[in-house]
């Protein structure tokens, strides 16, 4: 990078041209008292997070919001992102996953150094039901079993008590569902009880709830006020139910169910109250172990080290993606007598394109703490699948390939260094999707083989399938422009191109320095964007006294356009990669004339609407 001292210190001085916004990111939650036997305990490991979003019908679901550990991106048409040297607490990893019109996700996975491969289904919120007057209160039937009762004049926005019609986003999760795991928040059933414990749990159902006012306000229970949930207990869970369950909500921000009251018995129901609004769940709770295996292919010594892994299902959890790469997986399970179970741990053929494993691991009983090596599942004879993409410039990209089989079932794997090479199920017909980052996706249709042999899919040019760049350019009116749409070259003032990086100690506070380029028009050449206090997403006020724009540069004296008012200027982040990939956005709003060193008019204005940036982002800067 070509910064001179000079260059830093005008940039310092002008504060090189700046738009401030305030924003956060929580870091990634370590486990809260992790089990001292936990053979994985929680220490911070280094590891690539990748994976794909699907929804329940297995379809990818573009533009949601992914984070891991405090950074953000959003998936492609693909639905696939990718977290390069994430760093994340050995024991749990937790991804967060959020969309409109869907519940928010979040999905704990046992972390691997060699690669941490997740597939992440969200749910629709769909068509509310509808609670015709808060005032009055009532009762909401949930499709698929429980009900919700309200008290009447219960309810409250944040603007104080409600009255109003409630339109209640709700999905009520039956323990019987083939696809639990999945649709449970959380995915491994991972909690902390109140004598704040880690323990693994067995449903007894569990509800998503939210509730909106007519005016689009989040509707709660108000203080003092609690609502009651009705849970239907399976029949196959009948005889084992007790006379009262623990009642647990769902933490976002850690990813763990939190005990917080109980429901009762009443005949073939759980009947609790509630004093706020989540995701609840009626739950047994156990101490937690854990249990250990191995994915071995029939007449292969070795995997390599991108694997699309099977899905496994374990019995009480339903199924998980394998992580790893060629290393040993460890599951928390409740603890217990399992004995008699012959297929406590298998690979069933309805998730894995009708391919299945050729043996099932038994559990037996496990104590609390305790980490039972199962050995090996064994799957059948599958094949090496191999592709090469090259990017623009004889470059190697990294990125994500997605398998999906035409039988069901959604692999993932990890592009690395611009190679694929992966272990799959044989003999089945697939769609094979590479999408390389910052390129446009590429797609193949496969047979894959058997037999242990090798596929060569091929090489693949990336580079003429490139994702159009966001134009880097502005709307200018006022101050003697009418509207004047300014492009902006490949040419920023101070560094060798256009570039996003975090500076957590720049002088006017931490900040996302955006760099953008020297304008097509003679005279004009923008400064920077400085935008949230740490990396991610959002839409933010300026500070006030930012530089927005240089005019005239290379001349005396300079023409700036300052923000006097943070209310003034808007500016969201609509892409934040991790180091290597893109930061995008756009920027709008009113700024005021200052010339020279002398003071800002408080009059003289310009309005630059339409403003869009796409750059690199680089390392971050001491």
């Amino acid at each position: 990078m070509k910064t001179t001292s000079l260059a830093r210190a005008l940039r310092a001085t002008l504060v090189a041209g700046v738009l401030c916004a305030s924003a956060g990111c929580d870091k990634q939650p370590i486990s809260k008292k992790p089990d001292p036997q936990n053979p994985t305990e929680a220490t911070p490991i280094t590891t690539d997070v990748y994976g794909v979003v699907l929804d329940e019908q297995d379809q990818p679901v573009a533009g949601a919001v992914v984070e891991v550990g405090g950074r953000t991106l959003t998936t492609g048409s693909t639905g696939t992102f990718a977290f390069r040297g994430a760093e994340v607490p050995s024991d749990r990893c937790v991804v967060h996953v959020r969309k409109a019109g869907f519940f928010e996700a979040a999905v704990g996975v046992v972390p691997n150094d060699k690669g941490t491969g997740v597939r992440v289904m969200l749910t629709a919120t769909g068509t509310p039901l509808t609670l015709a007057s808060a005032a009055a209160g009532g009762t909401l039937q949930l499709p698929g079993g429980g009900s919700i009762e309200f008290a009447a004049n219960s309810l409250q926005t944040s603007s104080g008590s409600y009255t109003g019609p409630v339109s209640a986003f709700v999905r009520y999760i039956s323990p019987e569902s083939p696809r639990l795991a999945q649709l449970m928040p959380g995915n491994d059933f991972q909690a902390e009880n109140t004598a704040g414990e880690r323990v693994t749990l067995t449903t007894f159902g569990a509800m998503q709830v939210e509730l909106q006012a007519s005016n689009g306000q989040q509707v709660q229970v108000a203080t003092g006020k609690t609502a009651t949930l009705h849970f239907p207990i399976a029949a196959s869970q009948s005889s084992s139910a007790a006379a009262t369950i623990p009642l647990w909500h769902f933490d976002t921000a850690t990813g763990l169910w939190e005990e917080e009251g109980s429901a009762r018995r009443s005949g073939s129901e759980y009947v609790g109250a509630v004093s706020h609004f989540s995701a609840w769940n009626a739950d047994q709770a156990d101490r937690t172990a854990y249990v250990k295996f191995g994915v071995r292919a029939a007449g292969l010594t070795e995997l390599p080290d991108e694997v699309m892994w099977p899905l496994v299902r374990v019995r009480r959890l339903g199924q998980v993606l394998i992580p790893g790469a060629n290393r040993q997986m460890v599951v928390p399970v409740p603890a217990g007598n399992y004995s008699g179970g012959p297929d406590d741990v298998w690979a069933d053929p309805a998730d894995n394109g009708g391919v299945g494993s050729l043996n099932r691991l038994s559990l037996g009983n496990l104590a609390p703490g305790q980490t039972l090596d199962l050995g090996q599942l064994q799957m059948p004879e599958g094949g090496i699948v191999q592709a090469e993409v090259l990017g623009c410039n004889s470059s190697r990209p990294n990125g994500v390939a997605t398998l999906r089989f035409d039988n069901g079932g959604v692999y993932v794997a990890n592009l690395r260094n611009g190679a694929l090479r992966t272990w799959c199920l044989p003999g089945q017909a697939a769609t094979l999707t590479i999408t390389a980052e910052g390129y446009a996706p590429i797609t193949q249709r496969i047979t894959t083989p058997s037999g242990n042999r090798t596929l060569q899919v091929g090489s693949f040019n990336a580079c003429g399938t490139t994702q159009a760049p966001v134009v880097m350019a502005f709307t200018i009116d006022g101050d003697g422009h009418h509207n004047e749409r300014v492009e902006l070259r490949d040419e920023p003032q101070y560094y060798d191109k256009p570039q996003a990086f975090f500076e957590p100690n720049f002088p006017t506070g931490a900040a996302t320095t955006l760099l953008m380029g020297r304008s097509t028009r003679p005279g004009y050449v923008t400064a920077t964007l400085l935008a949230a206090t740490a990396p991610g997403l959002g839409t933010f006020a300026a500070r006030t006294g930012s530089v927005a724009f240089n005019l005239n540069a290379g001349t005396s004296p300079g023409i700036y356009y300052e923000v006097a008012n943070s209310a003034d200027v808007s500016i969201s982040l609509t892409r934040y990669d991790a180091v290597g990939g893109r930061v995008q956005g756009t920027f709008s709003g009113k700024f005021y004339k200052r010339i020279g060193t002398g003071p800002r008019s408080s009059t003289e204005s310009v309005q630059i609407t339409n403003g869009t940036f796409d750059m690199v982002r680089t390392a971050n800067k001491p």
